[in-house]
């Protein structure tokens, strides 16, 4: 709720900008009405840049967040459900991991007042009920054909991110992560690779 008001906060701000710029622009004896159409049109402009690029920014880190959730609630249950070694190490590892990125997440959200989701999407919580319902080698396969996709899909998320996303901050979270979820993808998949070789 107060990340909401934090939002609605900044919205209002940067709208009572615009309207006093405008209204500025407007009182000004020597302006043509012409100009002050388009000094209104070039400051209306940039306050739809500066919320366009917020929105974007605070969708990124909304997902990353997510994922992270999923990560931490999948690894936590691999550890105790997993039935290969190579399966319970790659769950704690997981949880490990992620936790510490979610704890840099929520960190970088609180400084950019954007509201972060607390539980996992539904989908997420989809696949969690589905993993938690299998056992022995059917729990391994699942959980790390779940990690690959998954980090599949976070590496193209954060690629984007550290290129498309307009707070330097952010780009530059989303740039140092990379290697790490690279780093995850190759110990998923090795892992899968050695469940089905057996």
């Amino acid at each position: 709720m107060k990340n909401r008001n934090a939002f609605k906060a900044k919205v209002i701000y940067m709208l009572s900008i615009y309207l006093a710029a405008a209204y500025i622009t407007s009182c000004d004896k020597d302006t043509k009405p012409d100009d002050t159409l388009k000094e209104t049109n070039v400051i209306h402009s940039a306050v739809d840049d500066t919320a366009a690029n917020f929105v974007k920014d605070s969708k990124f880190l909304v997902a990353a967040a997510e994922i992270n959730i999923e990560d931490i609630n999948m690894g936590q249950l691999a550890q105790s459900n997993g039935r290969m070694s190579n399966v319970k190490d790659l769950g704690e590892k997981m949880a490990n991991l992620h936790t510490k990125c979610l704890t840099e997440i929520k960190k970088l959200a609180l400084k950019k007042q954007i509201p972060l989701p607390t539980c996992a999407s539904n989908e997420a919580r989809s696949d969690y009920s589905n993993l938690y319902n299998k056992s022995g080698s059917d729990f391994d396969e699942f959980y790390c054909g779940l990690m690959v996709n998954g980090h599949k899909g976070a590496i193209i998320l954060f690629e984007r991110a550290s290129y498309a996303c307009s707070d330097p901050e952010i780009k530059a979270f989303a740039k140092a992560t990379l290697p790490v979820l690279k780093e995850h993808l190759n110990h998923a998949c090795l892992c899968q690779r050695q469940i089905q070789s057996l």
